[in-house]
Order: C-alpha cells, then sequence, then structure tokens
C-alpha cells in the first residue's frame, strides 16, 4: 500500500530499489507452485518485479482509486485475482507460499472503532497481548502469518517504529518464540521517496523459532542495493532485538551505556514531568493577563535559551470560589461552539458540570525541553517558574540550575538525544518521556569544584543570550574524554558530526 495527501490511508509507496529486493525473497522461496498474497497492492510495483512462471497473484486494495487500467489488465489473466476492499475484511479459502507487502502506516487514533472490533479478532486468533498504541501496520502482519502455509515467507516493508517501542515488546516475542525472523535490514531515515521516517526490511519464515537475525542498516534507503547486501550483515540476537536501543546504543562511538553516565531522571530533584495538556483547546488560551488566569508556555522561539513571562499566554486556573463570575462570562461565547466542536469528554463535562473549564495547571520546571526538535537541539531556562502545555518536559534542580543548564546543552547531550529519539519526517524528531527519562548524562559530581564554577558561569551567559556552546562543549568534552581515557582531539569531530 501505498501516505496519501488526501485520505487517512496511511500510504507510503514502495520505491523501486526495495521492490526489487522483496520480490527476489519471494523468487527464492522453495515451492514448485507459489501462491503470493499481496495484501495492499497500491500501485502493483511489488508484483510487477516477480517472474510469473509457476506463480499464482492473489492481490487486496481498499483504494480503488489506485488501481489504474494497467493493473486491471495485469490481474486480467490466468492465476491472478484482485479483490478491491480492506485486506482486515477479506476470508481466504486457501494459504499462501509468500506475503509481500507495504502495508498501511496507520496510527491507533486514526483506527476507526469499527475496524479496531474486526482487529480484535486477528489479536484472538493469535492469542497476543498488543498495546493500545499499535500501528495498523502491526495487525497486517499478524494476518499475513496466520495466512502462511508452514514455512511460508513473509516479505515486508514496515515503518521502523516496533523495533524501538516498549510498547511492541509482545509483538518481538510472538516472532521469536513463533517464527524465523530470518532478516532486518533497517532504513533510520528516507525510507520512501519525498518522506523523510525510518522503515524496516523483513524476511520472516513461518515456524520455528528465532536463533538469530541477519541485521544490516542504511542511513537511508538511496544507499540500498542488491548489489550493496554482499556486504556481511550483522548478527542480531533475540535478546538484541527484544532490547533494541541498548543494541544499538552498544554500537555507538560514544560509550553511552559507560558508568561514568547517569540517567537524566537521575540528574535532576524528580523524573522530568509533562507539561499540561488539558487545556489544549485554543479557546482556553489568551493572550492577554487577566484576574483568574495564570501564565502557560505553549512555544518556544526558535533562539532562545531561556524563557520569561513576557513569552507566556495566559489559560483559566480558577477554582470555583475564585473569579467564577468574571470567568464565565468570557466563557459563555464560546461555551456553544465547544459543545459544537470540542472532544466528546469535552462536550460531556460541558453538561455535567458548571464548572467545566477548570484543570490544574502543572507547576514548571527550572529546565525546560520541548519533546519536537529539529537542528535546534535546546534546552530552556525556565526563569520565571512559568507553567508549561503538554508539549514541553520539565527538569527540577534549583540547587544546580545554572550547572545543569549548561550540561545539558553540550554536544554530548544533544548527541544523545539524537540517539534516543526518532524522526517524524521532513527533519522533525520527537523524544518519548519514557527514553528522555533515561538520556545518558555526565553528573556534576564527574567535575571538579573549578570545572563547576565555570559551568555555572557559562549556564548564566547561556541564558543571557550569548554564544558560549563552543566553551561548555570544551569543558564537557575534555571531562568525558579524562574519565574514560579517550583522545580528544579524536573524539570532538564525531560528536560534531552524529550531534548537528
Amino acid at each position: 500500500m501505498g501516505i496519501s495527501d488526501t485520505n487517512n490511508l496511511g500510504q507510503y509507496f514502495t520505491p523501486a530499489n526495495i521492490a526489487e529486493f522483496m520480490a527476489n525473497e519471494v523468487i527464492s522461496v522453495k515451492s514448485s507452485s507459489k501462491n503470493v498474497l499481496d495484501p495492499c497492492i497500491g500501485e502493483n510495483i511489488l508484483f510487477s518485479f516477480l517472474d510469473f512462471n509457476s506463480i499464482n497473484l492473489q492481490g487486496v486494495e481498499i483504494d480503488g482509486s489506485l488501481i489504474k487500467e494497467q493493473t486491471r489488465d495485469f490481474f486480467n489473466q490466468p492465476d491472478r485475482d484482485l479483490i478491491i476492499g480492506d485486506f482486515i475484511d477479506q476470508k481466504f479459502d486457501k494459504k499462501f507460499d509468500a506475503v509481500i507487502m507495504n502495508p498501511p502506516y496507520t496510527r491507533q487514533e486514526m483506527i476507526s472503532l469499527a475496524t479496531k472490533k474486526k482487529l480484535e479478532s486477528i489479536k484472538n486468533a493469535i492469542g497476543i497481548q498488543l498495546s493500545a498504541k499499535a500501528n495498523l501496520y502491526v495487525y497486517f502482519l499478524l494476518k499475513s502469518m496466520l495466512l502462511l502455509k508452514d514455512n511460508g515467507v513473509l516479505v515486508a516493508i514496515t515503518y521502523d517504529s516496533w523495533l524501538y517501542s516498549s510498547f511492541e515488546t509482545n509483538l518481538k516475542q510472538y516472532l521469536i518464540d513463533n517464527h524465523n525472523l530470518k532478516k532486518i535490514i533497517h532504513f533510520k531515515n528516507d525510507a520512501f521517496n519525498g518522506v523523510n521516517v525510518g522503515a524496516t526490511l523483513l524476511v520472516i519464515e513461518k515456524g520455528g523459532e528465532t536463533n538469530f537475525i541477519k541485521y544490516k542498516e542504511y542511513e537511508s534507503a538511496n544507499s540500498f542495493s542488491l548489489s550493496s547486501l554482499n556486504s556481511e550483515f550483522q548478527p542480531l540476537t533475540p535478546e538484541g532485538l527484544l532490547n533494541f536501543n541498548d543494541y544499538i546504543f552498544s554500537k555507538c562511538s560514544i560509550d553511552f551505556p559507560s558508568s561514568h553516565f547517569v540517567a537524566l531522571e537521575d540528574l535532576a530533584d524528580r523524573s522530568p514531568w509533562r507539561g499540561t495538556s488539558s487545556p489544549a483547546n485554543k479557546n482556553f488560551l489568551f493572550k492577554e493577563n487577566s484576574k483568574g488566569f495564570s501564565p502557560i508556555l505553549k512555544k518556544t522561539p526558535q533562539d532562545a535559551y531561556s524563557m520569561s513571562i513576557k513569552d507566556a499566554i495566559y489559560a483559566f486556573s480558577v477554582t470555583p470560589e475564585n473569579n467564577v463570575f468574571e470567568i464565565r462570562e468570557r466563557l459563555e461565547g464560546i461555551k456553544n461552539t465547544l459543545l459544537e466542536t470540542g472532544s466528546k469528554a469535552l462536550k460531556e463535562k460541558i453538561k455535567k458540570n458548571s464548572y467545566w473549564f477548570k484543570f490544574p495547571l502543572k507547576p514548571g520546571g527550572e529546565i525546560l525541553f520541548n519533546y519536537y526538535f529539529r537542528d535546534n537541539v535546546k534546552f530552556i531556562l525556565n526563569r520565571d517558574n512559568i507553567a508549561t502545555m503538554g508539549n514541553y518536559y520539565n527538569i527540577s534542580c534549583p540547587f544546580t540550575m545554572y550547572e545543569t543548564f549548561a550540561l545539558l546543552n553540550s554536544s554530548l547531550t544533544r548527541h544523545a538525544l539524537r540517539r534516543y529519539s526518532k524522526s517524524q519526517g521532513k527533519g522533525l524528531r520527537k523524544i518519548q518521556l519514557y527514553k528522555f527519562n533515561k538520556i545518558p548524562v555526565l553528573p556534576l559530581e564527574k567535575f571538579t569544584i573549578n570545572e563547576l564554577e565555570i559551568l555555572k558561569r557559562l549556564g548564566k551567559l547561556l541564558a543571557n543570550g550569548e554564544d558560549v556552546i563552543n566553551e561548555i562543549d570544551d569543558l564537557v568534552l575534555n571531562r568525558y574524554c579524562q574519565l574514560l581515557n579517550l583522545d580528544y582531539v579524536n573524539i570532538k569531530p564525531i560528536i560534531d558530526t552524529e550531534s548537528n
């Protein structure tokens, strides 16, 4: 299947160099007469690469607009069958020697309730517990495994979220325990033409178990070709797959698993927390201050290393006993609009509660980080202790505020952030809170008293808008190199390259 700009079908179309590899894997399946299924043919590129001798083809496609005359002609031949419909709804009277597919990448919140009920039957048939956050492509994988003959082969290209996510541990365990996961080819970026997302090419044989996996990674699909596979695959153990983040970090040029590092949550006074999410509706936010309103940070200026009240907007933060009449008067004008356009939960709250506009503002930390970032990886000093929206993580370190602020803005930390975060396409990255809490940082205890004084001074200068990042880097990287007996001259270029 292919992501169209006009629908929510999660379509990313398969590049030709990847389609050729996938077709070759299907052709290599040992069977005198192959029955092959593509559950989401899209533009039919995967079948077009197959050698059709002794191959029976079954194609399914939910989006009829993709079926051009050429595709109809293709299937209007013996031993080829095309179904226009949803793969999840289809029942088949035979099993297949091979399944080849590029399934839809549809987030769970975009899946209809009716479809979610159908997906339950797939989970039940396999006996697997999946996270409620499972993407639609996961269910395509599982249903395809059900449709394969014993020793049949699934060849698929999928979004790579299942590799990193703790939510998909059960999926990994199921594949390891019940099937031979033969190959994973990992494109960390630019897996599809013009779309900057990561993806995995999977080759899975039904039945048996996984002892080790042939693993190979590419920075992008552009550098991938059949000839490039002549170089050796890396062996990935089942344990490595289950703990993929640790596996990746163990190969880094920077030794993040080193005992010299601590998790970010251990550097702070408490585990970092996410800002307030409940007032996300624009109707709750105002540019001007008013009695009964509190300042809240919504967006970071691109060039800012510190925030103040002047950067904040305002949100309702009243109690029933405090400024109710003023607030309710201001809300009367939007109440009817919210009853039409608001979320189901908000509508119910309006109907049941005369103080429906209340929400608790979480306190702001001394240091902030916006979990969406591009090249401008930066931590923000929250001088005025402003509350934040849910797109910020808050860090509490009142007694070491400036030292910690400087340390976190070093290229060593930026390097770690890029490795722990995920590409969202077009240069945008995101880091989940549970990963953010585990970001490896040098603890302040590793620095001398004199170095801490310098860090504090540099943190104050950075907060005032002065360009002192290079000075911070020199201090932090030198300390790292001294601890691990490394040559600063060799490490600095690596950090500069991998952090930018």
